[in-house]
């Protein structure tokens, strides 16, 4: 058969879907492809439209918490020793390790009954952080801010997630 061929309509939302979608894939690259960033990539393993939607979501002062201790630059031992304001990396709490940001959020003994109060799990992996809700994640650090030794990271929160 000669002559033009039969074409079916594309709808418009069709087509910006998938240019999304490309779009995203392309942006997701390079975060996969670092090889610095390794706190950050321990727990954060890629991009998640609902955990960017719900991250926006916060108040800027929880949003900066969330987001210091899920990209490991917050008031933690590991991170004041690297930047020479702590001399001891080693966690406050527990020290049984060294105080980083994972520690803190899925290791450290002294918080293994508010993890079991908000995960079901007295420790967790950065995997499971990865795939928590924000909304959880908010909660256990409002919480650690409520109990009576200060942890200078996360002071100031008030409220209920």
């Amino acid at each position: 058969m000669v002559g033009p061929e039969l074409a079916l309509p594309i709808s418009h939302t069709v087509i910006k879907t998938a240019i999304r979608d490309w779009a995203y894939k392309q942006n997701d690259k390079p975060w996969r492809g670092l090889t610095t960033c390794r706190q950050a990539q321990e727990m954060i393993s890629g991009r998640c439209r609902r955990q960017e939607r719900d991250l926006l979501a916060l108040p800027r002062q929880l949003l900066r918490l969330v987001g210091g201790v899920l990209t490991g630059h917050t008031q933690v031992g590991c991170h004041l020793s690297i930047m020479c304001l702590n001399q001891d990396p080693f966690c406050s709490y527990c020290s049984a390790a060294i105080e980083s940001a994972s520690h803190f959020l899925c290791l450290c003994d002294y918080f293994a009954t508010l993890r079991m109060r908000i995960w079901g799990k007295l420790d967790l992996y950065p995997a499971d952080i990865d795939t928590a809700t924000v909304g959880d994640i908010a909660r256990f650090i409002k919480k650690v801010s409520e109990i009576p030794i200060e942890y200078p990271a996360l002071t100031g929160i008030t409220g209920d997630g």
